[in-house]
């Protein structure tokens, strides 16, 4: 099977001036993968932007950290992380979307056939301990969400407010 254009672009491999890590996701005893990109201008001494950047449906957290993303963070001094989502299909803690009626339906996703039930709970635990994790690591001037325009994702992080404090949010799809 041929790899569309675009996911072709969003899976290619990571920019290698992105950072891959883990860290130990105790909810479910294993180690979850994050990417994070951290400015030169970053420092412990001194408040940073941090850039939340959430992937859309199927891709992972280096999708959103390439090219321009990385060259503005640089410019501007910021913490820029892409959080996984417990896996490419977390939506984040969003509710699953009904499609209208009458609408054509995909196959199912065979993968999706082990995600856990509270996959959308995982999903956002995973995102706010990344988050914690580096707010810990420097100090956080401000925060902003970004989330890419391929799918709903991050629409519960739009509808939580009292998860993410004062948070400006971008799409940049």
């Amino acid at each position: 099977m041929l790899m569309s254009p675009i996911r072709a672009r969003i899976n290619r491999p990571p920019d290698a001036r992105v950072q891959q890590r883990t860290y130990h996701f105790a909810a479910t005893n294993e180690d979850l993968p994050y990417a994070i990109y951290l400015s030169y201008k970053v420092s412990k001494d001194k408040k940073s932007p941090l850039i939340v950047a959430l992937h859309g449906l199927g891709s992972n957290p280096n999708s959103l950290l390439r090219d321009n993303a990385i060259d503005l963070a640089e410019a501007g001094g910021y913490i820029l992380v892409g959080p996984m989502g417990y896996n490419p299909r977390g939506w984040y803690g969003s509710p699953l979307l009904k499609p209208p009626p009458g609408a054509t339906r995909r196959p199912p996703n065979p993968e999706a056939a082990n995600d856990p039930a509270n996959l959308r709970d995982l999903s956002e635990k995973d995102v706010m301990n990344v988050r914690k994790r580096d707010k810990n690591a420097s100090a956080i001037a401000s925060l902003a969400l970004i989330r890419s325009d391929q799918s709903n994702g991050a629409r519960s992080m739009f509808e939580s407010p009292g998860l993410w404090g004062r948070t400006k949010s971008r799409n940049c799809g």
